[in-house]
This record gives structure tokens, sequence and C-alpha cells, in this order.
């Protein structure tokens, strides 16, 4: 009776190992859409703007803006996907009516590139 239920330790130890490779052989995807939203001029520095939507089928998911314009407009959460404002002198109406940026999503190497558009919308000043 002793070799037997040693024999089943074995058995079942191998059977967990073996399932829980399976998931590790499977390629990294990550796949992200585009974030477009409407913000009125003159918003407060820090101010939230929306949340990127991305999922992957394992790990976790970081967030980097690779460039935008103009410069130093945007921030971004980088476990998140948080877009807030970073520099509200750059929402004004009148010397723009839209903010873009370059958004990498990825899990380690794996990537998608999108693109942030925040459409400034005019306030009576």
């Amino acid at each position: 009776m002793k070799i037997n239920f040693l024999g089943f330790l074995i058995v079942s130890s191998i059977t967990l190992s073996l399932m829980s490779c399976g998931d590790d052989l499977l390629p990294i995807e990550v796949s992200a859409t585009e974030f477009v939203v409407d913000v009125a001029e003159n918003p407060q520095n820090g101010q939230t703007l929306g949340s990127i939507a991305a999922t992957t089928n394992r790990g976790i998911l970081t967030f980097e803006i690779m460039s935008q314009d103009p410069a130093g407009a945007l921030a971004v959460t980088p476990l998140t996907g948080k877009i807030s404002v970073a520099d509200a002198s750059t929402f004004d109406f009148e010397e723009r009516q839209f903010i873009t940026a370059m958004i990498m999503v990825a899990n380690k190497g794996a990537e998608d590139a999108i693109v942030a558009r925040i459409n400034i919308t005019d306030v009576v000043d």
C-alpha cells in the first residue's frame, strides 16, 4: 500500500506540472483600442480624462506615452492606463482644437500602439 500511495503522488505531481507549463507556451497577446474623448478647455492639472481599454491573455500590461503633440500635455499611469492632464495650459481651444499622443501598451515584448485623441471644446471665456 505504501508503494501505491507514493506512486499516486508522483503521477499527481507530474500532471500538475504539465498543466501549469501549458499556459507559458502560448504567445503573449496584447490588444488595445484607440482612445478618444472630448474635454472642455481650461481643465485642471491632474484631471483624469479616462483610461485606455486594453487586454492581455496573461501577465501585466504597461502603458507609456511614446510621443504627443503638444509635448507634455498628457500623462499616463504606467500600470493602469489612466490618462490625465499634465499641462492644463495646452488645453486652450483658441490655440488648438485637439491633442494627440501615441501610446504603447506592452507586456513582455508583446505590444500594441494606439493613438489617443483629446478633442478640446470651447467654453465662453
